[in-house]
């Protein structure tokens, strides 16, 4: 595991806007550092119509509210995470099942990951948890009884909206609680370059909350670090600081982190906070497969996500390893429920090998 200074993984050209010096949240914030400058946040939606724009500004009237509905942008409000249920640790790949569909025979795994919004139904209208129980939710998923189940929160802003929306309304959390889940990845609430800090602060916040509340409701949490800034890396550094309890953490690279270049730059921040936090963490990179070789040289323990297997099982396509390599090839003659044991098992072999 390689050693790094964080101030050393700093982006080059990276400055505070000069328009962030008196602005009320600045402290929490630590200012608008695009690289190239910028005066302030606000540049970035000065020609918005506020009567229309949904994202939390300072700009506009309702900020009172937005601040109301998460009980501010700190986070003293937010309890320990619950991660005790993870102290046998997670294994180096966890594939994403989608749904049972076009598969007759059940698949034999020992874990699954299962994205939020394969959880909620809409019998009614109304979005809810459609699982009473674990049971019922492998044998839809054509899951073998003793799979163990890992919720994924990584999801587009559209799914994991719907379920911040209707969380309480429906529910959620309570039927969460019941589905026995190993570990549970908090939503990715975005943090976009194109939109102000006020809405990163809300969107973080909301992560935490997440967390919070699936760690009240006895749902090992894993919090997704969500980070633009430099100032996001020193909070979540401090955030790991003030929370000893938190041991696994997780990032996406699916969104932003798909590109190599800000995946590895992203990697090499987390691997410095490790550092400056001055014990071990265990990575959950999900989409995170292209970046194993970094994995493994920054962490000690890390874990992958993705759901190739699945989607290219669905596809009647096969993983085909070369040793330099892995490249997908038709395979239509096979039935999806074998293609995706294929797939699942392949892949976790690249994985190893590293």
């Amino acid at each position: 595991m390689e050693n790094l200074s964080l101030d050393a993984s700093r982006l080059d050209g990276e400055m505070v806007g000069l328009g962030c010096t008196e602005c009320p949240i600045r402290d929490l914030c630590g200012g608008w550092t695009r690289v190239g400058g910028g005066w302030s946040c606000e540049s970035v939606c000065a020609h918005c119509d506020a009567n229309t724009c949904d994202k939390v500004c300072l700009r506009k009237a309702s900020i009172a509210t937005d601040l109301r509905e998460v009980g501010g942008l700190h986070d003293r409000d937010i309890g320990q995470f619950n991660q005790s249920g993870l102290t046998a640790g997670l294994p180096r790949y966890i594939p994403v099942i989608y749904n049972g569909s076009g598969r007759m025979k059940k698949l034999r795994v020992p874990w699954a990951a299962v994205p939020i919004d394969s959880l909620i139904r809409k019998p009614c209208g109304q979005p809810a948890i459609g699982f009473s129980d674990v049971s019922s939710l492998l044998r839809d998923l054509k899951l073998c009884e003793g799979t163990k189940l890992f919720l994924s929160g990584i999801r587009k802003d559209k799914y994991i909206e719907e379920y911040w929306r209707w969380r309480k309304v429906s529910k959620m959390v309570d039927a969460l609680a019941h589905l026995n889940l190993h570990g549970a990845v908090t939503p990715n609430y975005s943090l976009s370059l194109l939109h102000p800090r006020p809405q990163h602060l809300f969107n973080r916040k909301r992560i935490l909350i997440c967390g919070d509340e699936w760690s009240q409701a006895g749902i090992p949490a894993i919090p997704c670090l969500q980070a633009v800034t430099s100032a996001d890396y020193d909070y979540w550094l401090d955030f790991l600081r003030r929370h000893p309890e938190i041991f696994i953490v997780c990032q996406e690279f699916q969104t932003g982190g798909a590109k190599r270049e800000r995946g590895t730059i992203a990697l090499q921040r987390y691997a410095s906070l490790q550092s400056d936090l001055n014990r071990p963490l265990h990575f959950v990179a999900v989409a995170g497969y292209k970046y194993r070789h970094l994995l493994r040289k920054y962490f000690n323990s890390w874990t992958v996500v993705d759901s190739a297997p699945f989607i290219k099982a669905q596809k009647h396509q096969k993983l085909q390893w070369t040793g330099h390599g892995i490249r997908w090839i038709p395979a239509r003659a096979h039935s999806v429920a074998d293609l995706l044991e294929f797939n699942i098992l392949n892949r976790m072999k690249v994985i190893d090998y590293v």
